[in-house]
């Protein structure tokens, strides 16, 4: 988007005394001296940023997919025949609410359908960086070491986990191993395990999760975090 400067000029001592930015026929005071991109964002004083691309988190992320962050993903009514047709599980959750099984058997190290069509959770869900990212209140190299820190403390975790254990070791996963360590000396045995399961939890809440029950907007779908999905 062009921008027009125009000088006013006094006539003792020809020194510029103001200076106008014209964008789309409506002028806003500027000083010239001023007028000069913002070295961090490359953007002119005035100018709205660029919306970021979300793909350039998710895309190398997919902690919403392979099972990470959620046991299950939520499906809007009459989803289930096409999430069925992709080779989804789906499977009925104490909501009420139709889902299919995570982790997504279609992500295979990335989404292989992100540009075709989808379940609306898969486009719709937007974690807690993303919206910080797509708001342009979080840079891009940032939200990567983000998402390097959880996965670092979730390789630490499956390290730690008890056998079987399906890896990358998903949260809901460890929860559940934690709760099974119904005694003492099981509990002192696996110490380690149980505060890095804390700290992790801690951490994807911090950065990643919602509170429960809730997204950052009412019209966004949710991931069901809470939801346990009913027995078959």
């Amino acid at each position: 988007m062009s921008f027009i400067i125009t000088e006013k000029r006094i006539s003792k001592g020809g020194n510029l005394q103001k200076c106008e930015a014209v964008r789309a026929g409506k002028p806003s005071c500027a000083n010239p001296k001023r007028l000069r991109k913002n070295p961090k964002t490359g953007i002119l004083p005035g100018m709205n940023p660029p919306t970021p691309n979300g793909s350039d988190l998710c895309i190398p992320c997919g902690m919403c997919c392979d099972g990470s962050l959620f046991a299950h993903a939520v499906l809007r009514p009459g989803e289930e025949p096409f999430a069925e047709s992709l080779g989804l599980r789906v499977v009925p959750t104490g909501a009420s609410q139709p889902a299919f099984l995570l982790p997504c058997p279609l992500f295979q190290g990335a989404c292989s359908r992100y540009d075709q069509p989808r379940p609306s959770v898969c486009g719709g869900f937007r974690c807690k960086l993303l919206v910080k990212y797509e708001q342009n209140a979080l840079e891009k190299e940032a939200g990567l070491e983000v998402i390097r820190r959880a996965r670092a403390m979730q390789a630490t975790l499956g390290s730690l986990a008890l056998p079987p254990a399906q890896l990358p070791l998903g949260l809901a996963e460890a929860k559940k191993q934690v709760h099974n360590l119904a005694n003492v000396e099981a509990r002192r045995a696996h110490l380690g395990f149980i505060t890095l399961t804390a700290q992790y939890q801690m951490f994807l809440r911090k950065h990643f999760l919602w509170a429960p029950r809730k997204t950052q907007a009412k019209e966004l779908p949710s991931m069901g975090e809470n939801d346990t999905p009913a027995k078959e």
